[in-house]
């Protein structure tokens, strides 16, 4: 029985220029130009950036929005967060819940279908924001 993949070679393939193309050694000197000169936006880049906090939402007849602990929090991001499937992976995943929980700011945000929700949450988190730099 044959693995699947097994002994497959795979050529990478990018999107250049509008072009689908595994290499460019064929690309005369006016396409290797617009594609060294082409703007580069880093979208597909792998980047990262410091969790700052966690909105947990409800739904409210008003929206209003309140910082809550960690320990607060953490029974509602239980529920809210994907676990794993596989059981032995269960410690990590409880880990990192953990972790997250003592480290980041939390908001129970009651919201309504409003676009005040999202200028509510905005006002509240940026604000907490400013006030931890000071």
């Amino acid at each position: 029985m044959k693995s699947a993949g097994k002994g497959v070679k795979f050529e990478r393939i990018r999107r250049i220029t509008g072009y689908l193309v595994g290499t460019m050694d064929k690309w005369n000197d006016a396409k290797r130009a617009e594609e060294r000169d082409r703007v580069k936006h880093g979208l597909g880049t792998n980047t990262s950036a410091p969790l700052k906090g966690i909105c947990l939402l409800e739904r409210g007849e008003n929206n209003s929005i309140q910082r809550i602990s960690g320990k607060d929090a953490l029974f509602m991001l239980l529920q809210q967060s994907s676990r794993p499937l596989n059981a032995g992976n269960m410690p990590k995943y409880l880990e990192l819940v953990d972790k997250i929980s003592a480290s980041v700011a939390f908001y129970r945000m009651q919201c309504n279908m409003e676009l005040e929700a999202a200028e509510v949450a905005y006002g509240a988190m940026s604000q907490q924001g400013k006030e931890a730099q000071v």
